[in-house]
């Protein structure tokens, strides 16, 4: 979990398994739907969905757009023990 952790908040000890960076001229890259905004420390960041439906993060500062699969999402959420019974989280 430590990686998963350092993953979300910017830590360098991810292996960049999950998630890719979207090449910003991108053919479907207009394609896209922007569902929310926020801030990090002082960092802002546009919440957007692809045209795949997919969870994309924006930098406001790079520009550069994140993207995570649906296969990336399951990957993660069982990394996090979503088929752990409550029994076993005890």
């Amino acid at each position: 979990m430590r990686w998963l952790t350092a993953m979300w908040y910017g830590g360098c000890e991810m292996d960049n398994k999950f998630g890719k960076f979207i090449d910003p001229n991108h053919l479907l890259l207009p394609l896209r739907k922007q569902v929310a905004t926020g801030k990090v420390g002082s960092t802002e960041y546009t919440m957007e969905i692809s045209v795949g439906c997919e969870p994309m993060v924006v930098s406001k500062a790079t520009g550069k757009r994140f993207v995570l699969t649906w296969q990336d999402i399951v990957e993660l959420a069982v990394l996090a023990g979503i088929n752990e019974s409550e029994e076993s989280e005890k």
